[in-house]
């Protein structure tokens, strides 16, 4: 105590302590705007000391995140060699890794720590199906209770009887905000015939003005600025999606390209209508501004193409016959339907 006392006050002094260990992040101390250089004025200034081993700084509360970050200090000395963050793990790129955040990593190995131990007893998760499976292997044998949700592909039903305008007012939102990035988001839409073509040009003239690009600069009226997409890995799967749904009998309607600023995994929204049930754009998540569209008769079939999926998370639909919403709310496999509106969750 009495050693980092002195560090903050600039007098680098052990007093009567043989051993000291200064543990943090060494850009908080004055002077050291890294880890090599917290080392250097330290060991000007001290005559002894040591660095003390993983075991003991774990015995005294040091976190395991904390000592697998490479800009955390152990005894002025960085801890490179300590085991490396598991970006595989996480479902990310290393040179994801190496520009995250040191608090990012952080926070994302604690939850690993806090769900192991005794003191927490319920956990939550959302993210990828993989590391929910982790989570729970984890919880399980210790009897927690935790809550995972893993993904979505809500099934968004557009009736004879629907206003046309408002359900392409809100699907607009649903499925392209935050560049189609979001859980809870429209991703296969299943419109009736007697409304289609209608709900589908309506649609396309309004996902044609988006435009890709620097979100500090707003786009000239009437368009509108989309962000890109927040990995190369997302971007290239989108891309991969789109061209699987069109080989397998989609029409492309609008967008799928890349071009625009070059800052940025950007993609430039698309529209496929009727894409086979055998696409990845049916069977999988769409995690970006990408929407499938299809065509039904019988309400029966929507219901049926709508439940035909590995996810259950959210849907909608758009009708004014109480009968049609009261199947819906029963038929419809997912944890919640809405009525004639959409899920509204705005990060900010």
């Amino acid at each position: 105590r009495s050693a980092q006392t002195g560090l903050m006050n600039h007098e680098y002094s052990t007093e009567s302590a043989s051993d000291i260990a200064i543990i943090g992040y060494a850009a908080r101390f004055p002077g050291a705007e890294n880890a090599g250089q917290f080392w250097e004025n330290l060991s000007h200034s001290v005559e002894s000391i040591r660095a003390f081993s993983v075991e003991e700084l774990q015995s005294i509360g040091v976190s395991r995140a904390l000592l697998s970050d490479p800009d955390y200090v152990r005894a002025g000395a960085p801890l490179s060699h300590l085991d490396a963050f598991d970006a595989n793990f996480f479902g990310i790129s290393p040179r994801e890794a190496a520009i995250m955040d040191p608090q990012q990593r952080f926070f994302m190995e604690s939850a690993w720590e806090a769900l192991e131990h005794a003191g927490y007893a319920p956990g939550t998760f959302t993210g990828s199906t993989g590391v929910g499976r982790h989570v729970m292997s984890i919880a399980g044998p210790a009897l927690k209770r935790v809550s995972l949700e893993l993904g979505g592909s809500d099934p968004v039903i557009v009736c004879e009887d629907a206003d046309v305008d408002a359900a392409v007012k809100a699907v607009i939102i649903g499925r392209y905000w935050n560049a189609g990035q979001a859980c809870l988001g429209c991703k296969r839409v299943f419109v009736h015939d007697s409304v289609y073509d209608a709900f589908v040009g309506q649609l396309v003239e309004r996902v044609g003005r988006y435009e890709p690009g620097d979100g500090t600069v707003k786009a000239e009226k009437p368009n509108i600025r989309m962000g890109p997409i927040h990995t190369r890995a997302g971007r290239d799967e989108l891309l991969a999606q789109i061209e699987d749904g069109v080989a397998k009998g989609g029409e492309l309607l609008t967008g799928g390209g890349t071009g625009g600023d070059a800052k940025g995994w950007f993609l430039e929204p698309a529209v496929v209508a009727e894409p086979g049930e055998d696409s990845r754009l049916f069977r999988e998540e769409v995690f970006g501004p990408v929407l499938p569209v299809f065509r039904y008769s019988e309400l029966d079939d929507a219901i049926a193409r709508a439940n035909d999926t590995a996810y259950g998370l959210g849907s909608s639909i758009w009708t004014h016959d109480v009968r049609k919403i009261q199947r819906a709310a029963q038929e419809i496999d997912s944890g919640m339907t809405w009525v004639n509106q959409i899920h509204y969750g705005y990060d900010e």
